[in-house]
C-alpha cells in the first residue's frame, strides 16, 4: 500500500475561498480551494449549509444550531 501524504497551509484571517477544479498547483492563489483540498475552521462557511458546495468546515458563523468545534464539523 502506498504512502498517503498530508500537507497543510495557513491562510489570512477572513479568507474567502473560490472553488477551483483540478489539483492544487503550489503557484496558485491562496484563495483558490481545489478538489484535493479541505478547508477547516476558515471562511465562516460550511459544506452543505446555505448553498456552500466547497469542502469548507467551519463553526464560526451564525445559524440555528452550531458545531462545538471545527473538528466536530
Amino acid at each position: 500500500m502506498g504512502t498517503l501524504e498530508f500537507f497543510y497551509r495557513q491562510v489570512p484571517f477572513g479568507c474567502r475561498f473560490e472553488r477551483a477544479t483540478g489539483m492544487r498547483d503550489p503557484l496558485s492563489s491562496p484563495t483558490l480551494l481545489f478538489e484535493n483540498e479541505i478547508a477547516v475552521d476558515v471562511g465562516g462557511e460550511c459544506n452543505g449549509y446555505a448553498g456552500c458546495t466547497s469542502m469548507i468546515f467551519d463553526h464560526h458563523f451564525v445559524r440555528d444550531w452550531n458545531f462545538p468545534s471545527a473538528a466536530a464539523a
